[in-house]
């Protein structure tokens, strides 16, 4: 809970030397922006949600994240109501499952590199349950990933999606 609840925090930027950040870290800064995160990091997400509650946060910068301990933990980005960017390279993320409620309640659109799409990255084997629930994608691209499990309601009430890419 390190800056919970800060009313005056609008814009983080981590610097490459900062490693992880456990949960709780930024929980209900509803004046919080943007987040950085420099693409020559290597930083880890330990634990779940950092960043729930967030309702101004419009972006975040996960570039410079390579690992997440195994998975991007639940509910890290829930009801982050104005997030609609999440830059990630999905080639390079180390991501086995993105857990449920991860992303609910975030008008995402885009997750990845490529506007509109949602690109799932190449480790991830599960999404889970309401992860993506009210995003925008046009497009979800599971084709580089190695899903075999999506849980329920994981693309829910996503009024914009008219492709879904699996692997051939």
């Amino acid at each position: 809970t390190t800056f919970s609840n800060s009313k005056t925090v609008q814009y983080v930027y981590l610097p490459s030397t900062l490693k992880s950040f456990d949960c709780n870290t930024f929980q209900y800064c509803p004046n919080l922006k943007v987040c950085d995160i420099p693409n020559d990091a290597s930083f880890t997400i330990t634990s779940a949600n950092n960043f729930i509650g967030c309702t101004s946060l419009m972006e975040i910068n996960l570039f410079g994240c390579t690992s997440a301990k195994g998975s991007i933990f639940h509910s890290n980005f829930s009801g982050c109501t104005s997030l609609t960017k999440v830059i990630v390279n999905p080639d390079t993320i180390d991501w086995p499952s993105i857990n449920g409620n991860t992303f609910a309640n975030c008008p995402l659109t885009q997750f990845g590199l490529i506007p509109g799409e949602c690109t799932i990255p190449a480790s991830t084997t599960y999404i889970g349950d309401n992860c993506f629930q009210k995003s925008k994608f046009t497009t979800v691209n599971l084709a580089g990933s190695q899903v075999k499990s999506i849980g329920y309601n994981a693309f829910e009430q996503n009024p914009n999606l008219t492709e879904i890419i699996f692997n051939e």
